[in-house]
């Protein structure tokens, strides 16, 4: 698992943004969560909000497996409100100025315990939600290779 070298602070980006009082920023709890391989993200925590802050690597639509900022951002807010992922707090487009940020709320969860009826139910409800608006995804060994 690659770790990012550095913690880069995205206080300024989310004010900036209207997500976060200038005078707030000061009790702002900033910690790195472990996951992940490419992007840097954060918990952040202060009085009302709880939060993960996903600052994206740059240069990650090469790969086999692109990184596709928007695309999750869009899955988040198809996802909310139905207790299937984090909701969505705010995504940031990334800019001449920073990368794209993807901002959720905070969900403490536990590893998967083989409760394959919860996964069944879980399944169940996000299957029965309309997902639109998505890129195609080719499903053939070429399609892949050719992105």
């Amino acid at each position: 698992m690659r770790q990012t070298a550095r913690m880069r602070d995205p206080l300024p980006w989310l004010v900036e943004a209207g997500l976060l009082a200038p005078d707030a920023c000061d009790a702002v709890r900033r910690a790195p969560l472990a996951g992940g391989w490419w992007n840097d993200v954060q918990r952040l925590r202060a009085p009302g909000i709880d939060w993960v802050v996903k600052i994206y690597a740059e240069g990650g639509d090469s790969t086999l497996f692109p990184l596709l900022p928007a695309d999750e951002a869009r899955a988040l807010d198809v996802l909310a409100g139905h207790a299937i992922a984090p909701d969505p707090v705010a995504y940031l487009a990334r800019s001449a100025e920073r990368p794209a940020v993807l901002v959720y709320a905070f969900h403490a969860g536990t590893p998967w315990d083989g409760d394959v009826e919860a996964v069944a139910d879980l399944l169940r409800r996000q299957h029965a939600l309309a997902a639109t608006g998505f890129r195609d995804v080719p499903t053939d060994g070429a399609g892949i290779v050719q992105g």
